[in-house]
């Protein structure tokens, strides 16, 4: 569908009852195109168990998107923060990432993700995040089935993750920084 026909969503707009979401459109090792083909075919399996798709980005990034994925763009800091709170997962389905701030971001809010293997995303996503190939359709509509039906774990409430995230806030990665140059040093 053409860029015209979508609704972009503002920083007015209120969020869906259920959603997942992603952040993140413009570069094409983001994965976007794929994830969206997976999340449609999932939601048209499963309707009531799936739930909506919130994209902070713009839709004219990704080439076709499925008709009830919601877009938000054009907002600041601290409503992000709002959207991450509210999504009952964030999805991060990248092939190649330099580092996966929105996984901490995410984390920090409380907010449970999903990434995929094969990147940097191995590093920073919680412990007990359920992970996926970012190249296996099939494998990525039954882990989202699966993820729809299943309760939080432990790992994923909101206080471990709160946790987790903290061990990349500033004073603490400084002082893991300075740890590594000492022992290259």
């Amino acid at each position: 569908m053409p860029f015209e026909a979508w609704q972009c969503l503002q920083q007015d707009v209120f969020a869906p009852p259920r959603y997942w979401l992603m952040v993140g459109t413009h570069a094409p090792r983001k994965n976007i195109a794929w994830f969206l083909q997976a999340w449609q075919q999932a939601r048209e399996t499963w309707p009531d168990l799936i739930p909506q798709l919130v994209v902070i980005g713009h839709p004219r990034d990704v080439p076709e998107v499925p008709s009830q994925v919601r877009f938000v763009h054009g907002i600041n800091d601290a409503q992000l923060g709002n959207w991450y709170r509210q999504a009952e997962r964030l999805w991060h389905p990248s092939l190649a990432e330099g580092f996966g701030l929105p996984v901490l971001e995410a984390a920090a809010c409380g907010t449970p993700v999903a990434t995929a293997r094969g990147s940097s995303l191995d590093e920073v996503t919680p412990h007990g995040a359920p992970r996926f190939d970012p190249e296996d359709s099939v494998g990525l509509v039954q882990l989202m089935h699966r993820v729809a039906r299943q309760a939080r774990s432990e790992d994923e409430l909101p206080d471990a993750l709160h946790q987790w995230a903290r061990r990349y806030d500033l004073p603490t990665y400084a002082s893991r920084v300075d740890e590594l140059l000492r022992e290259l040093a």
